[in-house]
């Protein structure tokens, strides 16, 4: 479902509490509720918003 999923930038399974760990890219609150609702169904969900990026994606020194 998360690959079928066209606001879904990003996803890794994840160690811990939560299964999956998502990146949505959405235009408000009122989109992001909306693509939510669809895994409502499915499995529970914590939501948070990226408010700055503090490091930006990089790659490691190899």
């Amino acid at each position: 479902m998360l690959s079928d999923t066209p606001e879904v930038v990003e996803a890794d399974r994840v160690t811990g509490a939560d299964c999956f760990l998502a990146k949505f890219v959405v235009s408000d609150v009122q989109e992001l509720e909306t693509v939510v609702d669809r895994f409502v169904p499915f499995a529970s969900t914590d939501t948070a918003i990226i408010q700055s990026s503090t490091v930006a994606r990089r790659l490691p020194k190899l």
